[in-house]
């Protein structure tokens, strides 16, 4: 695929725009800030009717999960108004992989690259006074009108107390082989067994900066952390090639199977390694992307973003 895409930006230049917002820190260009953890992956029993796809198949799958928060500051404050993250990759029989990157949010910020750009770009801190410039976040908000949805989804939930306690959505549409030949789109949801638990805006002055990781890692020694892997089904009216397009809560769901994720990836090993890259275009047989121009982009973002920190 093409770097460059119907006169867009650059998988380049939406690299360049988190790096000129958020600086060149020798990490991810976004989401850098996070934590890996390692788990499992067991398909529901029925989960093979819903799709062909082998991942489905029963078994019992390893997973290596990360969790981060969103945007691309590496010390951006546990509680500040962003998404959580989670990138999954699991490696399912004979080889087959399921890599998914989601948030914690039910919609992305851009439905395109020019959208995705221009929302960085006018976020972009001003050399004098070393904070953004709210009339160029207004215009850029004017002009790209599809980041409403998700900035109106931080107004109003608040940061959850856990990475176990956020659900997280893949945003995008996928495309599930059937056996009748056909393919039928949905969307993937992992939802916290422990529940969707935030904090109130009272207790998020008492809490500190940095606590998720120490958080997670208290809760794991208790016990898994688990997730029930959904996948939601459009009807008609329902957005394929957008994600910022929410499709409403009451949408039908499919049980697949449960994320359990029993403890952090030890320090120094491979798994704990930010040289990993969640490629969601690395999917099992029987699943493919739906397709919309942030999906198309992300193989070669995080293709330049790799190179960038020496990978």
């Amino acid at each position: 695929m093409s770097d460059v895409s119907h006169d867009q930006p650059s998988a380049t230049a939406m690299v360049d725009a988190l790096n000129n917002t958020f600086g060149s820190h020798g990490k991810r260009a976004s989401h850098p800030k996070g934590v890996s953890a390692l788990g499992f992956f067991e398909p529901n029993p029925t989960a093979h009717t819903f799709s062909t796809s082998a991942i489905f198949e029963p078994g019992h799958y390893p997973a290596r999960v990360r969790f981060s928060i969103a945007g691309g500051n590496p010390n951006v404050p546990d509680k500040a108004p962003a998404a959580r993250g989670m990138a999954i990759r699991i490696d399912g029989p004979r080889g087959e992989r399921l890599t998914l990157v989601m948030i914690s949010a039910p919609v992305f910020f851009a439905a395109s690259r020019a959208s995705f750009v221009s929302f960085l770009e006018a976020r972009r801190p001003d050399p004098e006074t070393g904070k953004p410039n709210p009339q160029k976040i207004d215009e850029s908000n004017m002009t790209h009108t599809d980041s409403e949805a998700q900035r109106r989804w931080l107004a109003s939930t608040a940061p959850s107390i856990s990475y176990a306690t956020a659900p997280y959505f893949a945003v995008h549409t996928y495309l599930f082989d059937q056996s009748n030949g056909t393919k039928r789109p949905a969307r993937w949801i992992f939802e916290p067994v422990a529940g969707r638990i935030g904090f109130s805006p009272a207790e998020l002055n008492g809490i500190p900066d940095h606590f998720l990781v120490d958080e997670l890692r208290a809760r794991l020694r208790e016990g898994p952390a688990q997730w029930r892997v959904l996948a939601m089904i459009p009807q008609a009216i329902d957005p394929l090639h957008n994600p910022t397009a929410n499709w409403p809560e009451t949408r039908e769901t499919v049980e697949l199977g449960m994320l359990t994720v029993t403890s952090l990836a030890a320090l120094g090993t491979v798994e704990d390694s930010d040289g990993t890259v969640f490629d969601p275009m690395n999917l099992p047989q029987g699943i493919a992307p739906a397709g919309d121009p942030i999906f198309d982009s992300r193989s070669e973002a995080y293709a330049v973003s790799a190179l960038r920190r020496g990978l």
